[in-house]
């Protein structure tokens, strides 16, 4: 009985707000047909009394001036047959007006109504827990693509970081040691095999700033088959932009097809230093 009650009492106020909705938009809407019409009508006619009375000092003055032809148009045989038709169509529409404000007023007591009223509140109610659940969604899905994308920031360094592990780890100090074209043909055969991940920006231009705004790319395998790592820019550069593939075999270095700023995998590298046989020696020793 209780939960009956309940129910009936929502679908009291469902149909009781759109009664309400329904009667102040159209409450709205009869004063204004009703009251602007009337507004330009009593206006209309007070300007055409005016246009039309010889001996009155504004007339005078009105037909003295640009005026002339705005008087000279609202001559009665003229308006009067549009001013009829003006007057028709306003007093259809107050008339419809005010059959629509009777049958909106009968929609509080109307059990469809309010029904359909409470329907709408409830589908109301599910949109906008299903948009607060899908913004939830959204922002966990970005930050989840952001955190990932720190992370695999967070995977590569500069090969000139890796040199410098390397030094710490026992290789020469001095970069025109011979040792350190081992390094870079090992680093190459670690790449093909697929032990080293290497990323760099493709050589796209002359200029410094437009390769720097190049993606870093995981260089792919078969780039190494031709290319290999320019040792002179890994062992001289400052800047890690600098250091580069080339193909010695092809016109320019294949200049176009070479990678620059090249970068490794941050988890691999430690470990691959340790792995090398010739850590502390080379084969350029034997």
């Amino acid at each position: 009985m209780v939960a009956s009650n309940e129910a009936g009492r929502e679908l009291r106020v469902g149909g009781g707000e759109i009664a309400r909705m329904h009667r102040h938009t159209w409450e709205l809407i009869h004063k204004f047909i009703v009251w602007v019409p009337s507004a330009l009508i009593t206006g209309y006619f007070f300007l055409l009394e005016i246009a039309s009375s010889a001996s009155n000092p504004i007339a005078k003055a009105w037909s003295d001036n640009q005026w002339v032809m705005l008087a000279a148009m609202t001559k009665a045989a003229y308006v009067l047959p549009w001013a009829s038709v003006l007057l028709g169509l306003w007093i259809v529409v107050v008339l419809w007006s005010a059959r629509q404000m009777r049958e909106t007023a009968k929609l509080k007591s109307d059990p469809t109504h309010q029904a359909r009223g409470l329907v709408v509140m409830i589908i109301e109610r599910i949109r906008t827990v299903l948009g607060l659940r899908a913004v939830a969604r959204v922002t966990a899905s970005v930050e989840t693509k952001v955190s990932r994308a720190g992370a695999i920031a967070n995977e590569r360094i500069p090969l000139l970081d890796l040199r410098n592990l390397a030094i710490g780890a026992g290789w020469p100090t001095d970069h025109q040691d011979a040792k350190w074209l081992d390094f870079t043909k090992a680093l190459r055969q670690s790449a093909v095999d697929g032990l080293l991940n290497v990323w760099g920006r493709q050589n796209s231009s002359d200029v410094d700033e437009l390769v720097a705004n190049e993606p870093l790319l995981l260089i792919d395998k078969s780039h190494w088959i031709a290319f290999e790592i320019d040792t002179i820019s890994m062992c001289s550069a400052n800047k890690n932009l600098n250091v580069r593939t080339y193909n010695m075999r092809a016109h320019d270095w294949g200049k176009r097809d070479s990678y620059r700023d090249l970068h490794v995998s941050n988890g691999q590298a430690e470990q691959w230093l340790k792995n090398l046989p010739f850590r502390k020696g080379g084969a350029s020793d034997e």
